[in-house]
């Protein structure tokens, strides 16, 4: 059995659909880019902590390819995503091989909401205690 065959039997995209509400807007914002369908000749593979759910409030996605033509590949990337925001995309060499490495900065879904964690001290004055430096961080203007 292949690796790949082994992340098909897994198949870490479904289990997202009905996972946690962070695997769920990552599994919207996935299809809404239709980023799988697009590069499917490249065989993608999600991988890191979200997909499989123990992931931290800073985790993002990665999706890796395999890829043979690097130039070609470079302008497929520019001309499907060179609109999103914070689109960067650049060539890089990680364990000696020479890889082009995306950026696309989806954003926080649709409908989204925070609640915050602030209690009131005993002189009646409020404050969050024991927030994550990483919340503050995502918090929306």
């Amino acid at each position: 059995m292949t690796f790949r065959e082994d992340v098909d039997e897994i198949n870490l995209i479904e289990g997202m659909k009905t996972g946690t509400n962070k695997q769920q807007d990552t599994y919207v914002a996935i299809k809404e880019l239709g980023i799988l369908n697009e590069l499917s000749a490249y065989n993608p593979v999600l991988c890191g902590t979200l997909p499989i759910g123990i992931d931290i409030m800073d985790s993002d996605l990665d999706i890796i390819m395999e890829v043979q033509e690097l130039k070609y590949y470079e302008e497929l990337l520019h001309s499907l995503y060179k609109d999103k925001e914070n689109f960067t995309i650049k060539r890089t060499n990680i364990r000696g091989e020479e890889v082009v490495k995306v950026n696309v900065l989806v954003g926080m879904p649709k409908n989204h909401f925070f609640i915050g964690g602030g209690v009131i001290d005993e002189k009646g004055i409020p404050f969050f205690p024991n927030i994550p430096t990483e919340e503050i961080f995502s918090a929306p203007p």
